[in-house]
């Protein structure tokens, strides 16, 4: 009797504590795994079904895992609350790609889109899910990812204030093709892709904007893949600058908003520490200098001539 009323509390207390997790990661999730680079969370979860005003009736691109069959489907993410706010039409008449439509075409975007706050880390838009918005980014910063066949994090490109991202899925009507996660607090604004559609082909402009955003993301992704193949991590480094800084209208040469040392070395597939120690060595040459969020380029034609394997740095660290 002893023994089997000890099995009964040994089976109770698993139940209770399974209970406790799925609490916590989320209703429909399994057991927490571990933490990528960047620190999103990896484990196995189900579908949530999707409760959102813009996407029902259709698999959720946001806050909603994908597919369990697909090889990266251990990426997961922290659930925020399925709370979508209306936007102002003021404020969509200030991002750049609406802002030279009629305003009554701005008015009636902003009448059916939805505005929607994601935490740090957090998956905004999920990779085989449908694009069933075009997204703009408010405030805070997001980044594009994705995963090698071993399972590492790989950054692609980064959505600052104003930029507009899920463009890929709303023009070909294919599921994303990467994911999309918060770096920082973001306010991401979401516009049914049936609105969005025939604005392409009444408004040219818009169409041109989306073409030439398009084609300089390929252009970004193809250095990416060169930059990959570099065995030299300071070589990557400088490569992966030179894709990133820009000349200034004070006559300096900057990277806004310059990545971290982590978010850096996931897009070129290093380690931080290495990131760190090649910094270092480009901080102690007078070629770069960190003031704020920026990056200051002191010595570009260094980075440039490193890319490009006319000169060969000490080396540090191994990738």
């Amino acid at each position: 009797m002893g023994a089997a009323g000890g099995k009964a509390r040994h089976a109770h207390r698993r139940q209770q504590g399974g209970a406790r997790e799925r609490n916590r990661v989320g209703h429909g999730s399994t057991k927490s795994v571990r933490r990528s680079a960047t620190g999103v969370l990896i484990y196995q979860r189900r579908a949530v079904p999707d409760v959102s005003p813009v996407t029902k009736g259709r698999k959720a691109s946001a806050g909603q895992s994908h597919p369990r069959n697909e090889r990266s489907s251990s990426l997961s993410f922290r659930l925020s609350k399925f709370i979508f706010m209306p936007v102002p039409a003021s404020v969509m008449s200030q991002l750049p790609l609406l802002a030279g439509l009629p305003a009554v075409t701005v008015t009636h975007l902003a009448q059916h889109a939805s505005e929607r706050v994601f935490a740090k880390r957090e998956v905004v838009l999920q990779k085989g899910a449908d694009g069933g918005s075009l997204c703009f980014l408010l405030d805070g910063r997001l980044q594009g990812v994705d995963f090698t066949v071993d399972g590492r994090e790989v950054g692609l490109y980064f959505v600052n204030p104003g930029d507009y991202f899920g463009d890929i899925a709303v023009i070909d009507g294919e599921p994303h093709p990467v994911y999309v996660t918060a770096v920082s607090r973001s306010r991401v604004v979401f516009v049914p892709r049936d609105l969005i559609r025939p604005i392409l082909f009444a408004h040219p402009r818009v169409a041109e904007v989306l073409c030439t955003s398009l084609a300089l993301r390929l252009r970004q992704i193809s250095g990416q893949r060169r930059i990959l193949g570099m065995l030299n991590p300071i070589q990557r480094v400088c490569a992966q600058l030179e894709l990133m800084f820009a000349p200034h209208r004070d006559g300096g040469t900057w990277v806004r908003n310059a990545p971290t040392h982590q978010e850096l070395a996931i897009m070129i597939n290093a380690s931080r520490e290495t990131v760190t120690r090649v910094f270092q060595l480009l901080q102690s040459r007078g070629v770069v200098e960190r003031s704020g969020n920026d990056l200051r380029i002191d010595d570009p034609a260094f980075l440039q001539d490193v890319a490009a394997g006319r000169r060969q740095p000490d080396r540090t660290g191994s990738p």
